[in-house]
């Protein structure tokens, strides 16, 4: 996996982080377990003779899953890590890190919209 630089407490570089996450797991076929838009957990199978084929595909399922964990969990802060961990896959730890981060994106900006508009230039200053 690649090495992804890690999310900054204050959510400063959470546009880029959001983006390097995605294309990290993309890159190895497996954002599917990020936004659950593919990567479920297979489901047993009704007929016992199909047992083993399950077991080798949730066997795969599982190493993929526990792969795209450790992948976002290394690239947090310790204090947004102890909120994800009740979610109970990778897809619900994205969920609640968006969820939380997406919110504060929004303050960020208007904190520094009112920083520029307090900006003043100096008496003779140059512009």
């Amino acid at each position: 996996m690649y090495t992804i630089l890690k999310l900054k407490p204050d959510s400063r570089n959470w546009i880029i982080f959001k983006n390097r996450i995605k294309w990290a797991l993309a890159a190895h076929g497996v954002v599917s377990h990020l936004d659950a838009t593919k990567a479920l957990k297979p489901a047993p199978p009704a007929d016992p003779k199909q047992m083993d084929a399950y077991e080798a595909e949730l066997a795969a399922w599982e190493k993929t899953e526990f792969t795209c964990h450790q992948q976002l969990t290394r690239a947090l802060p310790d204090f947004t890590l102890w909120k994800i961990l009740h979610a109970t896959s990778v897809a619900d730890m994205w969920t609640t890190i968006v969820t939380e981060f997406e919110s504060k994106t929004v303050l960020v900006q208007a904190d520094l919209h009112a920083h520029f508009q307090s900006l003043e230039c100096a008496k003779k200053g140059d512009l």
